[in-house]
């Protein structure tokens, strides 16, 4: 179909709010039309849009003249060309090296944003992330990224500030569509296990690595029990390994797209996922280390609980799949899991 009318099947009655923000227009005509002529600059011209999703970013799937299938991304306003372009530094290398990461293609400027293009890759299927050989595949998987992006010299650009040293609760991004000050009633219990650890991570020992830090089920592909695609490169960043890794170990199963599974996983799956990342890692973590990884982890269930939170409104009953039931369910017991 046209990219426009990709565009509006998918928005329906939304109100085109990331398009003008990125592409300076809420005329869905005008905004595909920019981001076609950005793709023909640099690529090819456009044959047909595929699929087009509106999130975070603005996703959307194109064929080209010349027969190429590929991903156009564009990023937030506040995406830096610097941080990109490692990004996609980082994600060649990979795919160099054989990793399931799609190749780079070009990056450009389009409206307020910039625009990444990559190959489109669809190889394998989306699986459960409760699945134990599709979480030891993911955590193997992730292993063998930070061990490949560290070959990779003046990642700078990806440094973000680390969670050990972060002083302020929740920080929020400018155009975050969650508001913690305004939802604080009723989330004392939430912004307390966050609190606590902080406190931890502050002693956190961790390697600093360049990892991908929202390594969830809904972003890859599986085939013969391994990842054969991993999707979202511009998350990777320059952080603790400890952080990387226990976001990780608490957000694999994650899928919010596809729904019909746990949003949580359970001490014992957590656990899981830690010891095979270190068996592919080819060492174990310290017992420090091992106490930041899941201080991590709880921070991370914390902050998708307290979004969860900041949109559910005078909701009477928490659905047992979401983040906050699965932080609530353990609790405290999550600093000492992996003990």
């Amino acid at each position: 179909m046209r990219t426009a009318d990709a565009m509006r099947a998918h928005l329906d009655d939304d109100a085109p709010v990331l398009e003008r923000r990125a592409l300076g227009t809420t005329d869905l005509d005008s905004a595909a039309r920019r981001l076609e002529e950005c793709c023909a600059r640099v690529l090819a011209p456009v044959e047909e849009c595929l699929f087009y999703r509106s999130n975070v970013g603005m996703v959307a799937g194109l064929v080209l003249a010349d027969s190429r299938r590929i991903v156009a991304k564009v990023h937030q306003p506040g995406q830096t060309r610097a941080r990109l372009t490692t990004a996609q530094r980082v994600q060649a290398h990979l795919a160099d090296a054989g990793y399931p990461a799609p190749r780079p293609l070009a990056l450009a400027h389009c409206g307020h944003s910039f625009v990444t293009f990559e190959e489109l890759r669809e190889d394998g299927a989306h699986l459960d992330g409760h699945e134990g050989p599709v979480r030891q595949a993911m955590a193997v998987a992730l292993a063998e990224q930070v061990r490949l992006a560290g070959e990779v010299p003046e990642v700078l650009a990806l440094t973000r500030e680390p969670l050990r040293g972060q002083r302020v609760l929740w920080c929020r991004s400018p155009h975050s569509p969650f508001d913690f000050d305004a939802t604080r009633r009723g989330a004392e219990w939430i912004d307390d296990l966050a609190r606590r650890a902080l406190e931890i991570l502050r002693e956190d020992p961790g390697t600093t690595v360049v990892g991908h830090t929202d390594w969830r089920v809904e972003q890859m592909r599986f085939a013969d029990d391994r990842v054969s695609v991993a999707y979202d490169w511009d998350s990777l960043v320059l952080d603790s390994e400890t952080t990387l890794v226990g976001y990780a170990a608490r957000a694999f199963p994650l899928d919010w797209e596809r729904g019909g599974t746990r949003m949580w996983p359970t001490p014992a799956e957590q656990a899981a996922f830690v010891a095979e990342y270190e068996t592919a890692r080819g060492r174990p973590f310290t017992a420090a280390e091992r106490r930041a990884v899941a201080a991590a982890g709880v921070f991370q269930s914390a902050y998708g609980a307290r979004c969860e939170h900041s949109v559910a409104g005078d909701e009477d009953e928490v659905p047992a799949d979401s983040q906050r039931a699965g932080l609530a369910a353990y609790g405290a017991a999550l600093f000492t899991v992996l003990d």
